[in-house]
């Protein structure tokens, strides 16, 4: 899945994602929001085990910038409940 056409509702909807999705702790997505540091540790150790072919800072970035825009979509959806 190529980030630049991630869109995060639907994402939301997708079957294969919402229950993984709806399994994340809020604290967790606060602190994707939060600490860009962290995020980055993240997606670094994900890549490596399972995309080593794009582990480039330029890919890292774009990658939290979208794990950014889901956290917060998906705290508010948790919010409005």
């Amino acid at each position: 899945m190529n980030p630049k056409t991630i869109d995060p509702n639907k994402l939301l909807k997708d079957e294969r994602y919402k229950k993984l999705i709806q399994r994340l702790r809020s604290e967790t997505l606060k602190l994707v929001i939060d600490d860009r540091n962290k995020a980055r540790e993240y997606v670094k150790s994900s890549l490596q085990k399972l995309d080593p072919k794009n582990l480039n800072n330029e890919y890292i970035e774009l990658l939290i910038n979208e794990m950014q825009k889901l956290a917060r979509i998906v705290l508010r959806k948790r919010t409005e409940k």
